[in-house]
């Protein structure tokens, strides 16, 4: 196993590039990438969640009309959320 040694640069403070290797890489560092995929994910899932929703209003008159609103508002709702998070997380 061999060490890594910090070294310095012109300001005095160690240099943190030779730390950071595949093998020892930066704790609680969350890339733009993991982020992106995690949203795209959810994004996938509320309009599943739409689409189900929209099904649900033709099946069935009554109560279902009540529940396809209310699945649909709940995933528009998702969708806002969704776009400001990934505005908030790359602006």
């Amino acid at each position: 196993m061999s060490t890594v040694t910090p070294t310095r640069n012109s300001g005095g403070a160690p240099s943190t590039d030779s730390l950071v290797t595949p093998s020892n890489p930066v704790s609680g560092h969350v890339t733009i990438e993991h982020t992106k995929k995690t949203i795209k994910a959810q994004r996938v899932m509320a309009r599943v969640l739409f689409g189900v929703g929209v099904v649900l209003l033709f099946v069935e008159s009554g109560i279902r009309f009540q529940l396809a609103f209310g699945v649909m508002a709940g995933a528009v709702l998702w969708l806002v959320w969704l776009r400001i998070l990934r505005w908030w997380e790359h602006a």
